[in-house]
């Protein structure tokens, strides 16, 4: 009976809602900032990567390296973070995830030389696998069960922001200071915002932290077969993940060597990408919530495999425009179909310990393959690289079609 007027306590207060409160309650907003400045931080390498590599002399394998090493480690602790967030609750998690990589950014504006900076982002990513495991949860109780992708789709915007809006800071001081004072104007607001959260969330009780009438007030019986057909999903997500982000690593490098762009404009171009996921995340949560987030996720797929092939064929300036905001939009309907999906579709015990297991086979799978892509180029030529890319991508994506036509299948899952 408890139970019961409690939630619909909770439903009256989303119905009593109104105008811009409605569509995007306070404690959303604050959730995406704390995605904000969790990855602003994590936004830098890749951009910054032309000026480490000239700073370090290095090929396109040990630059990989760099990069991978803070993927496997921030891939790896995401496992134990998920597991935590389920056991202690979500408000310690994330201020470490915010808050350790603040402190990881200021000890690499401090670092000299290659070994170190591999060290230390590995750190970075250890001390940042809390926050992804323990938000998406959250974040999908902030606005109502049918919404939930949209919820999803407007904390992404944080990501895409910082993404964005990193690139554009770090060229400007890395040309002017060098590279290692980005760390350090970012890692700042980052630590603040950190303990700012942390201590904000103190305030709030167990269950009652938002108004929503999601999934903790209603049983929605398991059915058999689902946990089949969600490692299936999983997988094919995750696929996608770690090829985007393999590639995503190497463009600024790329559009150096192949269309002799310096580096600060480079490190400019690919803040392109997350441009276009500031807006293209809501749009993307807005459609999973109409169209389903099984057929996103394939759609997503059919259009990243043209985009791979020609990638290395387009002309500079639109061209290469093109290439970097389709991925921009490829990146946002992967990322709000497979979290909404997946908050949906598992226990709210276990939510944060399966997120954790996903967002650890993106990441290490991401750390895996991109050394792996770097020694191939380096061998091979991106030409020969991205097509095979092309064809690895387009077999997944053809057994996991197969599969769904089997089952007869190609409709939303039921969230329970």
């Amino acid at each position: 009976m408890h139970a019961q007027n409690r939630c619909e306590n909770l439903r009256t207060a989303v119905k009593n809602k109104t105008g811009f409160s409605r569509l995007f309650p306070a404690w959303l907003l604050l959730f995406t900032l704390g995605h904000f400045s969790h990855h602003l931080l994590t936004a830098l390498p890749v951009p910054l990567m032309p000026f480490i590599r000239d700073n370090f002399s290095l090929d396109y394998a040990r630059s990989g390296l760099l990069l991978s090493v803070f993927s496997i480690t921030y891939g790896l602790s995401q496992l134990p973070s998920g597991w935590l967030s389920d056991r202690l609750g979500t408000r310690i998690l994330m201020a470490i995830g915010i808050c350790g990589v603040g402190l990881a950014g200021v000890l690499i504006g401090f670092t000299s030389g290659y070994v170190m900076l591999l060290v230390l982002l590995g750190l970075m990513g250890i001390l940042g696998g809390g926050y992804h495991p323990s938000a998406p949860p959250i974040v999908s109780t902030t606005l109502p069960a049918a919404n939930r992708g949209r919820a999803i789709g407007v904390h992404a915007i944080g990501g895409s922001a910082a993404y964005f809006i990193a690139p554009l800071i770090a060229s400007t001081t890395a040309a002017t200071w060098g590279w290692r004072s980005s760390f350090l104007v970012l890692a700042a607001p980052t630590l603040a915002f950190g303990l700012l959260l942390y201590f904000l969330m103190a305030g709030r009780k167990p269950k009652q932290e938002v108004a929503s009438d999601s999934t903790e007030c209603k049983v929605i019986p398991r059915k058999a077969g689902n946990r089949h057909d969600l490692l299936a999903f999983m997988a094919l997500s995750s696929v996608t993940t770690i090829v985007t982000m393999s590639v995503m690593s190497f463009i600024p490098l790329f559009l150096v060597d192949h269309f002799g762009m310096s580096q600060a404009s480079a490190a400019l171009v690919i803040a392109i990408v997350y441009f276009t996921g500031i807006f293209a995340n809501p749009v993307s949560g807005f459609l999973s919530d109409r169209v389903g987030r099984i057929p996103l996720l394939v759609s997503a797929n059919l259009g990243l495999l043209p985009v791979l092939f020609f990638m290395n064929s387009v002309p500079q300036g639109w061209g290469v425009n093109l290439v970097l905001v389709s991925i921009g939009i490829i990146i946002a309907m992967t990322q709000t179909s497979s979290e909404s999906h997946i908050v949906g579709n598992v226990a709210e015990k276990n939510c944060s310990s399966v997120l954790g297991v996903y967002y650890f086979t993106n990441m290490a799978g991401a750390g895996v393959l991109t050394p792996m892509l770097g020694a191939l180029i380096d061998a091979r030529g991106p030409r020969f690289s991205l097509t095979i890319l092309t064809l690895v991508l387009g077999a997944a994506v053809l057994a996991y079609c197969l599969r769904l036509l089997s089952q007869r299948h190609f409709k939303p899952q039921t969230e329970i």
